[in-house]
């Protein structure tokens, strides 16, 4: 519960740093590159972050092996990060609040 609560009140600060139109466009911005990734990395890294599944969860519902998932999450982090920059985890926790994110706190 305290996570949960440092996550909201993080996630309301940067919210309040950033106008509507800025946050538009860093939605944009990152489903924009998002999709830019190769299918297989692209289902991966949604099924991570958008979906908030754990990688041996994602292992088995793509009947894929836990290395797999995680090299696949590894590249879509590098790809990414070379677009977004050091905003990275920070989009990513204020677009795709999962579990894993939130653990990252």
């Amino acid at each position: 519960m305290i996570l949960q609560m440092k996550y909201y009140e993080f996630l309301y600060e940067e919210v309040e740093k950033t106008d509507e139109k800025n946050l538009e466009k860093l939605v944009n911005l990152i489903n924009k590159e998002i999709d830019k990734l190769p299918p297989k990395c692209k289902q991966i890294f949604s099924l991570s972050k958008k979906e908030g599944l754990t990688n041996v969860e994602i292992s088995e519902y793509l009947n894929i092996s836990i290395k797999t998932v995680e090299v696949q999450i590894t590249i879509a982090y590098n790809k990414l990060r070379d677009k977004l920059g050091d905003k990275l985890e920070l989009l990513l926790l204020m677009f795709f609040p999962s579990k894993q994110n939130l653990s990252a706190l």
